[in-house]
């Protein structure tokens, strides 16, 4: 009696990234260069979906929203920016009581080390 056909063969090795890659290539049918896509426009796409769906999706949560189902939409908006709102510019400068104190006061602006 022999050693079994698969005598020395590891049961559920991992792939060679070579092997992968091809794998990868054949079940797509298409060269790596043509299966990924610009990062930019990824990212330009999905925006755009978002904001057209946004208007809706709040209607959904704000239906379920006792139901808990409000973090994926929350992090949907805050993936695009739409909340939270941007922060406001300070104001100016010269608008500002410190700066203002700091002058009357002989002192400088910029905090020295």
């Amino acid at each position: 009696m022999g050693a079994p056909k698969l005598f020395g063969r590891h049961f559920g090795s991992r792939m060679s990234i070579e092997e992968a890659e091809r794998k990868a290539d054949t079940v797509t049918g298409q060269p790596p260069s043509q299966q990924t896509r610009n990062l930019t426009e990824i990212r330009k796409e999905i925006t755009t979906l978002i904001k057209s769906n946004a208007v809706k999706m709040v209607q959904k949560t704000i239906d379920q929203v006792n139901e808990g189902h409000y973090a994926a939409m929350k992090y949907l908006f805050e993936a695009i920016g739409l909340f939270p709102s941007p922060m406001q510019e300070e104001t100016p400068a010269e608008d500002s009581l410190a700066r203002t104190l700091l002058l009357r006061l002989g002192l400088p602006e910029d905090p020295t080390p």
